[in-house]
């Protein structure tokens, strides 16, 4: 076929052709919209999630560096923070700091009441479930951590406590408080 084929086959069909398009373009672009929108509103909505991923992770994100500053301090005035408002009347800690007889290596007794001046054996309103424990003082003294060493730990946990007893956030598990403690020991 040639040019002047091409040419009277597209004159004598100009009609079908136009009505073709002005039928098909439209179909096409509702169809084309229609899914398009779909993934629109999806991707919005995983923006939004996002979003709000995001604000969660800049708030904690500051609770970790409050509780790490109150931390730093605590730990170059060598003595322990006393607790903002939630001690409760009878508590471990109103008697003071326990004695330590070798702050190298502490007794099972040491490190309990070590516990019990940072609150970490009492129920915490909002996060009763972390409470410790029997198990938890005995893994604690299986680790024989130095007295500086385990006040970094204990601290770091009360400290925590204290926040999302404020914030009213629950903390799932000890896993969950153990790893956010974690995160502001590694930086001192």
């Amino acid at each position: 076929m040639t040019f002047a084929d091409w040419k009277k086959l597209f004159a004598d069909n100009l009609a079908t052709i136009v009505i073709l398009l002005v039928i098909l373009v439209p179909s096409i672009w509702a169809i084309s919209s229609w899914y398009h929108s779909g993934q629109i509103s999806s991707l919005s909505a995983t923006i939004e999630t996002q979003k709000e991923s995001l604000a969660f992770l800049q708030m904690k994100l500051k609770d970790c560096a409050e509780a790490k500053e109150d931390l730093v301090d605590a730990l170059k005035a060598n003595a322990p923070i006393k607790p903002d408002g939630f001690q409760t009347p009878g508590a471990p800690n109103d008697a003071g700091y326990p004695i330590i007889k070798n702050p190298a290596k502490l007794t099972r007794l040491e490190v309990n009441d070590l516990a019990d001046f940072y609150e970490l054996t009492r129920k915490w309103p909002g996060n009763p479930h972390l409470q410790f424990d029997d198990g938890d003082i005995s893994y604690w003294y299986q680790r024989g951590l130095s007295e500086q060493e385990l006040r970094k730990q204990f601290e770091a946990r009360r400290l925590i406590l204290q926040r999302a007893e404020k914030s009213g956030r629950k903390i799932p598990t000890k896993g969950d408080l153990s790893a956010l403690a974690e995160q502001i020991v590694a930086d001192l």
